[in-house]
């Protein structure tokens, strides 16, 4: 049955070409969205609408004023005889947060989009396109394939630095691959439909991952929550060159692989030039700088 779903999914078509109707189109709407979910699960304190919900759910954002003391008989200020002062109502910062369990579901039903979106893909390239053969090139650990599996564990992940490096993560790395791609869709666009527009979905949503580990806070509001995003980055290089010398060049994980110069534009040439570890560093480099470019830029844009 899933082979007959797979078969009669592979809708042909011409591949789009960067930055034509289509491209443009779908760049517009995809990024649109993106902004539009995350103000909708995260809306400004100052959004009329969040605070008139908060203040229909009881959430007020200033605590509620107890009522003034009953006098007594005597005159002196208290509470008059058989009757209790009563209590006030509870204000925000005296009900036990939310936001926590909010963002472990978010994160988690992105995982599982990616990861249902990421078999379609693989059983499709292993039936259509590959014919029964599998390539190692198609492996998913590259890295815009990172946040799902940081989406998958993130709400068993412990409290502290562990969530703060996943989460700074999703929202460097993550913007930089998303966007980058977004921007640059020669590696998206595929002679079918659903290849194409899973690509193009899979990194609009990267994009979305990014915008709302920002405005929920979970990213940080300071350059040096990136430090532990940097390692998170350099254990995944570590685990792509297994991944690269395992199969002796024929997967090509992070485009890091040993066996021959970068295919990333621009790079290709420097590894050409300079050698192919020269080149790796330099292509390293330039992502860990895009990275932390994209975290302060995002936390410019969404800081109160």
């Amino acid at each position: 049955m899933i082979w007959t779903i797979i078969q009669k999914t592979a809708w042909p078509m011409t591949p789009p070409v960067p930055w034509s109707a289509f491209h443009i189109f779908f760049l517009l709407t995809g990024l649109t969205a993106a902004v539009g979910l995350t103000r909708l699960l995260c809306p400004p304190l100052s959004d009329p609408a969040a605070s008139a919900s908060g203040s229909k759910s009881g959430l007020s954002h200033t605590p509620a004023k107890a009522p003034p003391a009953v006098s007594n008989v005597k005159g002196r200020p208290g509470v008059s005889p058989g009757k209790r002062r009563p209590r006030a109502t509870p204000g925000i910062s005296d009900i036990k947060p939310t936001g926590l369990e909010k963002n472990d579901l978010v994160l988690f039903v992105c995982g599982i989009t990616l990861t249902l979106g990421e078999i379609y893909k693989q059983l499709f390239l292993y039936a259509v396109v590959n014919q029964g053969f599998y390539d190692w090139w198609h492996f998913p650990f590259q890295l815009c394939s990172t946040p799902m599996y940081l989406c998958l564990v993130f709400p068993f992940l412990p409290h502290g630095q562990c969530r703060q490096a996943a989460a700074v993560y999703l929202q460097s790395f993550g913007f930089l691959g998303g966007i980058m791609a977004l921007l640059e869709p020669s590696g998206l666009m595929h002679p079918y439909w659903t290849l194409t527009l899973h690509g193009l979905l899979w990194h609009v949503l990267l994009v979305f991952l990014a915008l709302y580990c920002t405005a929920s806070g979970l990213a940080g509001k300071n350059g040096q929550d990136f430090v532990s995003a940097l390692l998170l980055f350099f254990l995944f290089c570590l685990i792509a060159t297994g991944i690269n010398l395992f199969t002796r060049g024929r997967a090509d994980m992070f485009y890091i692989s040993p066996y021959y110069p970068l295919t990333q534009v621009v790079f290709r040439e420097i590894s050409l030039a300079l050698g192919i570890g020269p080149g790796i560093g330099i292509y390293l480099a330039s992502i860990c700088l895009g990275a932390y470019l994209s975290h302060r830029i995002l936390e410019i844009i969404f800081r109160d």
